[in-house]
């Protein structure tokens, strides 16, 4: 058996539990979770978390796509150790986008090409690094640049893909592993159809149903929680404290002690409470 995170730990997910083979646990990270990061709203959730869980907000948002906005217009970018970086792009009219670091090397090469001295190229670098903020600026005849000052940067949705709608569905089912034990891998038909739907990639099998909910605000934590038995199993699901969902496993009925897990995200604490029914 592998370890397999309940929550996916590409968003922060800390519990896990070892009842999945090395297989299926590869296959629902390349289907399930892969797309998760990249969902505009945990993205969003993470802005507006930023300052409460800095740390994880630099981690997820590592190379996920941003916008930086200067007098110039807008450049696609993304954040690499806490750093914005400008996506190299080649105009219309032939001009460089460039990190300003790439740039330096560019116009070295430009001119070594066009046949100019090192003592030349020397003296076109240094006028670079000289050069005011949002000016064009000849730094040797025939080239011209600007170093544009970003104003303002902001996330980019472009090429970003949505969680994939099963997502919650595994989380839950691998909550009530927590609870059964080995038994989840009994081979009950209401067992067997949820594993099924999970690894065929079904959403529309009717097991079960995932139902979209939204909490008040933001707040650093996750959670999740089995709630008590009406006519089935219902998990509930918390991300970020303000994503949530409520899976309805309409043919299973859990009998066990039921638990609510959080994660404090800010803090790292985890908490783990028995729910009395009386």
């Amino acid at each position: 058996m592998s370890e397999e995170h309940i929550i996916p730990e590409s968003i922060g997910g800390r519990l896990s539990i070892r009842f999945l083979c090395a297989s299926c646990n590869s296959i629902l990270g390349r289907t399930v979770e892969k797309a998760a990061k990249s969902d505009p709203s945990i993205r969003i959730a993470l802005e507006n978390l930023s300052q409460e869980i800095p740390d994880l907000y630099s981690q997820l948002t590592e190379k996920q796509p941003f916008q930086g906005k200067s007098k110039a217009g807008t450049v696609s970018g993304y954040f690499r150790k806490g750093e914005f970086v400008v996506k190299s792009n080649k105009m219309a009219d032939g001009s460089l986008i460039q990190p300003t670091k790439t740039a330096r090397n560019s116009i070295e090469s430009i001119l070594s090409r066009q046949g100019c001295t090192q003592e030349q190229i020397e003296e076109a670098l240094s006028k670079f690094e000289f050069i005011p903020s949002n000016e064009i600026s000849e730094i040797y005849p025939g080239l011209e640049v600007v170093k544009w000052d970003l104003e303002k940067i902001e996330l980019n949705f472009n090429g970003t893909s949505l969680m994939n709608p099963l997502m919650p569905l595994k989380i839950a089912y691998e909550f009530i592993a927590c609870h059964l034990g080995a038994s989840i891998c009994a081979s009950e038909p209401q067992l067997k159809e949820i594993r099924n739907a999970l690894l065929t990639q079904n959403p529309n099998n009717e097991c079960f149903q995932v139902e979209r909910l939204n909490a008040k605000g933001y707040k650093p934590f996750h959670g999740v929680v089995l709630e008590r038995n009406k006519q089935y199993a219902q998990v509930q699901i918390r991300l970020f404290g303000w994503l949530a969902f409520r899976v309805h496993f309409k043919r299973l009925r859990v009998h066990a002690p039921r638990c609510a897990y959080t994660h404090f995200l800010d803090t790292n604490v985890e908490d783990w409470r028995i729910i009395n029914d009386d």
